[in-house]
């Protein structure tokens, strides 16, 4: 049996939150192992990476209070090098699609994609897409 693809929901919206949780609840292929309504928090609970699932990938969004998407990103990749993230946000600003594509992330995502285009996004990320 293939490992599920566990991801990790960075969101400061909860009722976005809450969609994008039954969105991938709908996947056998994929599996939500935590979410987080602060970039902050989301990191500090990848230091104790002994007490939860190390995730394979992170959606991401850029408008987060605190530390934003952006200025975060950098971050969760020297923690876990090897993750893939995928920026899933409401700015189709040019200058946000490219300094996210240039600090590391594998994909950008509007928040007005269907919940297919999200879970099949993640799929072709994580087969190198």
């Amino acid at each position: 049996m293939k490992t599920k693809i566990k991801v990790m929901l960075v969101e400061d919206h909860p009722g976005y939150r809450e969609v994008i949780t039954r969105a991938l609840k709908r996947e056998e292929q994929i599996e939500l192992i935590s979410q987080f309504g602060t970039a902050e928090i989301a990191l500090r609970s990848l230091q104790d990476m002994s007490t939860r699932k190390v995730p394979d990938l992170i959606l991401l969004d850029l408008n987060l209070p605190g530390l934003s998407g952006l200025e975060a990103l950098p971050f969760f990749k020297q923690s876990i090098p090897d993750i893939k993230i995928i920026i899933l946000t409401q700015s189709d600003k040019e200058a946000d699609i490219l300094d996210a594509i240039s600090l590391g992330a594998k994909g950008y995502l509007l928040k007005s994609s269907t919940a297919n285009h999200i879970r099949e996004s993640i799929k072709t990320v994580m087969d190198g897409g």
